[in-house]
């Protein structure tokens, strides 16, 4: 597991990104934390630009369109890409938000009721960041990325991309001409 302090550093980062961040189409968040060999990316993304919309789907197109996006991010390489030596751990994700089928399988009674009173009362049709999460063990530091959510996702203009390393820290904005992360550089 990540260790503490650089838990505590991430969190920082995340902290830091969701007050600073403001909800703008076309401009989405790409936070990374290494530990050891333990690397996690955590987009952070507009729904209008993965999806075209921002509350529960109401028609067929629109449920058509949420599976075809949750099979995309489910398959890593349509997200980010790094080097064969490096394996998926885990992924998890926002969408189930946006998909109440889904919580009559997966989320306890509860919480199908709070997410579906929240859904009841608007909150989904404002403005929605759908959140990503990977998990991937590296056997060697991975000298680069490639946010390959880039290519497909036309709306997405800007992914602000920020990184604490075991050696380093940094960031850069990442543009679908222009979608390399270098770590160490």
């Amino acid at each position: 597991m990540f260790r503490r302090g650089l838990l505590m550093a991430f969190l920082c980062l995340s902290c830091q990104a969701v007050v600073a961040q403001k909800h703008v189409h076309g401009d989405g968040q790409l936070l990374i934390a290494q530990d050891q060999q333990q690397w996690q990316f955590q987009f952070i993304l507009p729904a209008a630009d993965l999806l075209g919309f921002e509350y529960v789907p109401e028609s067929a197109e629109q449920k058509e369109k949420l599976k075809s996006i949750v099979s995309k991010i489910e398959n890593v390489e349509e997200m980010i890409r790094l080097p064969r030596y490096c394996t998926l751990v885990s992924m998890s994700h926002s969408l189930f938000n946006l998909n109440p089928q889904s919580l009559e399988s997966t989320h306890s009674h509860a919480n199908k009721h709070a997410i579906t009173a929240h859904v009841e009362q608007g909150h989904l049709r404002e403005h929605l960041d759908i959140k990503i999460t990977y998990i991937f063990k590296c056997k060697n530091t991975p000298d680069s990325a490639v946010a390959t959510v880039m290519e497909w996702a036309s709306s997405l203009h800007v992914l602000n991309a920020q990184w604490i390393t075991n050696e380093q820290q940094g960031a850069v904005k990442l543009k679908s001409s222009s979608a390399v992360i270098r770590f160490g550089q």
